[in-house]
């Protein structure tokens, strides 16, 4: 499947996300989709697991329940985009820009965060633990609870937030 087919696919809703998660498994490998354009795109459980999204733009996009575990998605703009209940659980997050992204019960757990953008995010209920280049000044500016389960080198820092 070439790049242009997929990001067809992944920019034309529901039915197209469905076509490309039953597609998916055929691949031999990842397709690199560097650079995307999938701005406000509806991507709600899109297997995306390994892909290569660097730089791409997801800014407004929903990706609830999405599974990106393992991708590398460094330097992509996910401003204000909907990643609740996401998958992203290894993946590389380098320098993205999550402002304002909602983040609720995400699984960003041994996910690379190193100067990742987190002002206005919401981490409410994410599973942050073992997290790896994330810092208190990226906490501080990101909204989170007591269900936000952080990495143990900043949990006691938190703990009576």
């Amino acid at each position: 499947m070439e790049r242009e087919e997929i990001l067809q696919l992944l920019s034309s809703g529901r039915g197209g996300v469905d076509r490309w998660n039953e597609q998916r498994g055929a691949l031999a490998e990842p397709p690199r989709l560097d650079g995307a354009r999938l701005r406000g795109a509806d991507l709600q459980g899109a297997d995306l697991h390994g892909l290569r999204l660097f730089r791409a733009c997801l800014a407004e996009a929903c990706l609830c329940r999405a599974n990106l575990e393992g991708a590398n998605v460094s330097e992509a703009d996910l401003t204000r985009a909907d990643l609740s209940g996401a998958r992203l659980a290894s993946a590389k997050l380098f320098r993205c820009n999550f402002e304002r992204a909602r983040l609720c019960d995400a699984d960003l757990s041994e996910a690379y965060l190193g100067e990742a953008e987190l002002d206005g995010a919401d981490l409410r209920g994410a599973d942050l633990r073992g997290a790896k280049g994330l810092t208190a000044p990226q906490l501080r500016r990101a909204q989170f609870d007591g269900s936000t389960r952080l990495p143990d080198s900043l949990a006691a820092e938190f703990l009576h937030r």
